[in-house]
Formats: structure tokens, sequence, C-alpha cells
């Protein structure tokens, strides 16, 4: 149901409403999920459409901005993002 909402996040007005209030934990899924015509149509305008990507960057993508904007090279041995959250923090590096 969740990916059925995100799917049809721009194509209908309650939808989007929906999720923001989800969200914003103004209102459980379970609540908004009751509404059996509301999930009729969302399910409806999901049917032939993808849910779209998440805005903003991946965790890879953010890695690497972070560590062009700390001014270091990431270290790419084993995920390691110490160097990069020291620098960031203003914590010395003791590896």
């Amino acid at each position: 149901m969740r990916a059925a909402l995100r799917a049809a996040l721009p194509y209908d007005a309650d939808a989007f409403r929906a999720h923001v209030a989800w969200r914003s934990c103004l209102t459980r899924l379970e609540e908004t999920f009751a509404d059996h015509e509301f999930v009729a149509r969302i399910l409806e305008i999901a049917r032939d459409r993808e849910c779209p990507a998440p805005a903003g960057p991946n965790q890879s993508q953010l890695l690497e901005l972070l560590t062009r904007t700390a001014g270091c090279e990431p270290d790419r041995r084993a995920g390691r993002t110490s160097h990069v959250k020291a620098h960031i923090f203003g914590r010395t590096q003791h590896s």
C-alpha cells in the first residue's frame, strides 16, 4: 500500500496530502488506509505507474558530496566514512 501511495503522489492531491500528513506524524497510515474508497482510488492510479525515485542523493552520492565539500578523499575501504565525519564535526582522526 505504501508503494501505491508513493506512486500516486504526483497524480492525486489527496494522495499527496495523505503522504505529507503521515510523514509529518499528523496521521497514521492505518487511519489513511481505513478509507476504502481512497485505497481503491490510489490502487487504480498506481496500477500502471512506478514509484518515483526518492528526492535527493543516495548514500554513495551523499558521501561523495560530503568528501568534496570537506576537501578530503573518500576512504573506499569497507565503506568507511569516519574521516569525513571527523572533518565535518571538527574531530581529528586517530587510526
